[in-house]
C-alpha cells in the first residue's frame, strides 16, 4: 500500500487504528482467493475486521498520550479529562449550559461522534497545537481543518499557536463582535483560494498580525464551511463521473442493439420475400439503432442507479434506507443518492469529503480498460483521489475510515464497480 497510508505515531499498541486497518485490508486482499471471492471477503473485512472507530476511542488514545508525557497514570480517562478543564480553567462548552463536565467528559469518551465545537473545545483543555486539532477534525470527525476563513476558529489557532489560555480567546472573540477590528475592503483576502488563505493565516506571529488578518477578511460573505475550492473540484469530478455514466449507458444500449440485431438476422434471413442488400440494411440500422448518450444526457437520478443498482428501492423509487444495511455503522453519512447529488448542484448542501471520493471512485472505476492490472489501477485512484483531496483542501486517503478501505479493496477486485454493488446488497440482504 502506498507510503500515504502508513500508520501514524500517535497512539498506544492497543490503540493503533490505522496500522490494524491497514493489515486488515492488505490480508483481504492479498488473499489468494480474494479475486474468486472478493464481494464475500471485503463484506467479512468490513463487519468483523475494519471497525468504525468512535470519537472517543480518539479521544482516549490522545489522553493516555497526554498523561505518558507528563508521568501521570493513565488508569482513569474520565479524571484526567476532568481535571484538564478545571485546572486551565475552561468551561464544558463554548455558550451557558447547564450540563455538568462531568456527563458531558463521559459522553465524550463514549461517543462515536461530536460536535466541531468539542474538538475546538478539547484543544483549550488539552493544550493541543494546531496540529493536534486538526488530527482530530480530520481523523475522528473527517471533517475539514480549522477554517482560516472563519474568524472563531482563527482565533482558536492563535490561541493553540502561542499556548493562549481560554481567557485570551474569549477576550479576542469578544473585542471582535464587538466592532472593535473594522473590515478594511481595500486589503480583502482572496477568499476564492482555501489554501491561500490558511498561508497567510499560519504566517500570523504576533496579535497586531492577527488583528490585520481578521479585519482583512470580508465578514460580510458568509462562505460558511465550503470552500470554493472543494466546489471547484467537485465539479470537474461530477462532469468527468457524467461521461463515464454516459459511456456505460451508451455501451448498454449498444449491446442491446447488438442482440437485437442477430435476432432480427436470424428471422430475415430466413426470408425470401426480400433481397439479400435490403436483409443487410435491416440489420445494420437495427444494430446501429442504439441512443449514443454525452455528459448533458445523464442525472444526478443516473448516477444513483449506476452506483447503487443492487440497493432495493421503495415504491416511490427512493433507495432503502441506510440503517436497514448491516453496514450502516460503517457508511451512515456517506450515500451519494439523487437527492444529495441535486442539493449540491443548487448550492443548498455542503460538500464533504466523501461525495469527491464517491465520485473519485466512480470516474477511476469506469477506466479499468486503461490499466495493465488491478495494482495500477489501485495505485492511479490513490494518486489521483489524493491530489482532488488536496486541491479540496481536505486530508489524504486514510485506511482507518472503513469507506475508505472498501473503496481501496474494490479498486483491487476485477470489477471494483460489481463489487461495489455486490457487497451494498449482501447488506441488505443479510441485515
Amino acid at each position: 500500500m502506498p507510503d500515504n497510508l502508513q500508520p501514524d505515531s500517535m497512539g498506544l499498541s492497543d490503540l493503533e487504528f490505522t496500522l490494524h486497518a491497514r493489515r486488515s485490508v492488505e490480508a483481504t486482499t492479498q488473499d489468494p482467493y480474494f479475486l474468486d471471492r472478493d464481494p464475500e471477503m471485503m463484506y467479512e473485512a468490513l463487519l468483523e475486521k475494519i471497525r468504525s472507530v468512535a470519537f472517543g476511542d480518539y479521544l482516549k488514545r490522545y489522553i493516555r498520550k497526554k498523561a505518558a508525557e507528563a508521568g501521570e497514570p493513565a488508569d482513569d480517562d474520565l479524571e484526567f479529562l476532568c481535571a484538564a478543564f478545571k485546572s486551565r480553567e475552561v468551561p464544558p462548552s463554548f455558550t451557558p449550559t447547564s450540563a455538568k463536565l462531568r456527563t458531558l467528559a463521559k459522553n465524550w469518551l463514549a461517543q462515536r461522534t461530536v460536535s466541531r465545537n468539542v474538538v475546538l473545545l478539547l484543544g483549550f483543555a488539552l493544550e493541543m497545537t494546531p496540529k493536534d486539532v486538526n488530527e482530530f477534525l480530520t481523523k475522528a470527525l473527517r471533517e475539514p481543518r480549522i477554517n482560516p476563513k472563519d474568524p472563531f476558529e482563527v482565533i482558536c489557532w492563535y490561541c493553540y499557536q502561542f499556548h493562549l489560555p481560554f481567557a485570551k480567546m474569549e477576550e479576542l472573540w469578544n473585542r471582535l463582535i464587538s466592532g472593535e477590528l473594522k473590515h478594511n475592503a481595500d486589503s480583502m483576502l482572496d477568499l476564492d483560494s482555501t489554501v491561500y488563505v490558511r498561508k497567510n493565516m499560519e504566517s500570523i506571529r504576533t496579535e497586531s498580525q492577527l488583528r490585520d488578518y481578521l479585519s482583512r477578511l470580508d465578514l460580510v460573505r458568509k462562505t460558511g464551511r465550503q470552500g470554493v475550492a472543494a466546489r471547484k473540484q467537485f465539479d470537474l469530478l461530477y462532469r468527468e463521473a457524467c461521461e463515464t455514466v454516459a459511456k456505460m449507458k451508451t455501451g448498454m444500449e449498444q449491446d442491446d442493439a447488438e442482440k437485437s440485431a442477430s435476432r432480427l438476422a436470424d428471422q430475415v434471413f430466413r426470408s425470401d420475400r426480400i433481397y439479400d442488400y435490403q436483409k443487410n440494411e435491416r440489420v445494420r440500422r437495427e444494430r446501429e439503432s442504439f441512443r449514443k448518450y454525452s455528459a448533458e444526457d445523464i442525472s444526478p437520478a443516473d448516477l444513483e442507479n449506476i452506483l447503487y443498482s443492487a440497493v432495493p428501492k421503495d415504491r416511490n423509487g427512493n433507495l432503502a434506507p441506510m440503517k436497514d444495511s448491516s453496514l450502516n455503522g460503517q457508511f451512515a453519512g456517506k450515500r451519494m443518492n439523487r437527492q444529495h447529488i441535486a442539493e449540491i448542484l443548487d448550492g443548498k448542501a455542503p460538500i464533504n469529503r466523501f461525495d469527491i471520493l464517491t465520485l473519485s471512485f466512480l470516474v477511476q472505476a469506469g477506466k479499468t480498460d486503461f490499466y495493465e492490472d488491478a495494482q495500477e489501477r489501485y495505485r492511479a485512484f490513490v494518486r489521483e483521489t489524493n491530489r482532488v483531496l488536496a486541491e479540496s483542501d481536505m486530508e489524504p486517503l486514510y485506511v482507518t475510515n472503513p469507506y475508505e478501505s472498501f473503496l481501496l479493496m474494490c479498486m483491487l477486485a476485477d470489477d471494483p464497480l460489481g463489487s461495489f454493488s455486490d457487497v451494498l446488497e449482501m447488506s441488505y440482504e443479510n441485515e
